[in-house]
């Protein structure tokens, strides 16, 4: 037994059809071997006294629209007041069991980060108004009817870490004035609720509703910006005091809640259904973020394209060497859903069934391309978004795809 130890995972842990039950096991494993809250290991820090997201979630006030939530099956995610995307896609084609006609984005790039790539533009492109908030010209907001300029994060004021679990808050005042015409997304917001008659559920500005957040800190966002960061009230194992929240008050190994739900209580080994194909679909693919990107963006960015110019797929020399394929080749990337090229890699501690290809990209250089060439190097043009998902908060699998690859 190891003390003090932590564990932090990234998103892999969370992009299959096993993720709540995988990250319960994840922290059910700190509990036990004693390092839940304590010095060294994981580490549940308090959030200083603002209000939260969750303060301005208005379901309980529109109770006929909570009853039109989509997919209230998945039964966390509709907690949070969220759709698992697949299930947006699939109702804008389909119809059920709520039509979909208009779809305001901002903050996102679907046609590169929604699984199913090729089923997502055929939902974006049914839409009857799309609207797509963005600093630069994405291939999602190439499809879109309007497209809103917003402002970038040195010019608004903002809260850095607001609505995450790390125990503080930044403040992050604005630098610069925004170019005419481009708003801060919350400000987009802001004046869209009070166009639709909904003037008493938002603000007279922006200030106006960060102070409201800071409200219950005694004080504004000037005070804040003077203090530059306010910190949670920590205290080694404060779950002595207070306990957890669960119904117990205590780690739940077994989850009455889950049972309640009609979910699995205790997390179980599920076989993965994604296995290898035999000859037509031989090797595993899973992906990885590049670290000079954050998701889709900044491909546009000259000096980042030359720190990474291309998309790159991971390789074992062995498994290379038995298709024919050199470092810097040009390959095909292949699952049942689709086809795409990234250029290979060789990397000797990768395992030789697996290949690891690039995620999020797409390339504002090539204008000839259709929406800058979205699907030629698109990850999710491989991945699937039909069932089986994950039960609670509806992942599909986006990890651990039968797949093959062959040199171009």
């Amino acid at each position: 037994l190891t003390r003090p130890a932590c564990i932090q995972w990234g998103n892999a842990v969370e992009h299959n059809m096993h993720s709540i039950q995988t990250a319960r096991a994840l922290m059910i494993l700190k509990a036990v071997t004693g390092n839940l809250d304590s010095p060294g290991g994981n580490v549940n820090r308090p959030s200083p006294p603002a209000l939260r997201p969750g303060d301005f979630v208005l379901s309980k006030t529109f109770p006929e629209k909570r009853e039109k939530l989509l997919a209230p099956e998945f039964r966390l995610a509709a907690m949070m007041g969220f759709t698992p995307s697949q299930v947006a896609v699939k109702a804008i084609l389909s119809g059920n069991p709520h039509p979909i006609r208009t779809m305001y984005i901002q903050g996102g790039n679907p046609l590169l980060s929604y699984a199913n790539a090729g089923e997502t533009f055929l939902a974006l492109k049914k839409l009857d108004f799309l609207a797509v908030a963005e600093i630069f010209l994405t291939p999602t907001a190439q499809l879109a009817d309007i497209v809103l300029p917003t402002a970038t994060n040195f010019e608004f004021d903002d809260m850095g870490h607001y609505g995450l679990p790390h125990g503080f808050l930044l403040a992050r005042p604005k630098v610069v004035e925004p170019p005419e015409e481009c708003r801060p997304d919350l400000l987009i917001l802001n004046e869209l609720g009070k166009k639709c008659g909904l003037e008493k559920f938002f603000w007279p500005d922006l200030r106006s509703c960060l102070d409201e957040v800071l409200k219950p800190t005694g004080m504004n966002y000037d005070d804040f910006r003077n203090a530059g960061i306010l910190k949670g009230n920590w205290k080694p194992k404060g779950y002595e005091k207070s306990g957890f929240g669960t119904p117990s008050k205590k780690v739940e190994i077994y989850s009455a809640r889950l049972r309640e739900w009609g979910y699995d209580p205790i997390p179980t080994y599920r076989e993965d259904s994604w296995a290898p194909q035999g000859v037509d679909f031989p090797l595993i693919l899973t992906s990885a973020k590049d670290p000079f990107y954050f998701h889709s963006a900044y491909r546009n960015l000259p000096f980042l394209r030359k720190l990474s110019p291309d998309p790159v797929v991971r390789l074992n020399p062995e498994t290379a060497a038995g298709l024919g394929i050199g470092e810097g080749d040009w390959v095909a990337l292949e699952t049942p859903r689709g086809k795409i090229r990234q250029k290979a890699t060789l990397s000797a501690d990768l395992d030789p069934r697996v290949v690891v290809a690039a995620y999020g990209w797409w390339f504002p250089e090539r204008p000839e391309l259709e929406l800058n060439g979205w699907k030629e190097s698109n990850l999710n043009i491989l991945t699937d978004n039909d069932p089986p998902y994950e039960p609670a908060i509806g992942s599909t699998n986006l990890r651990a795809i039968p797949c093959r690859v062959y040199k171009e």
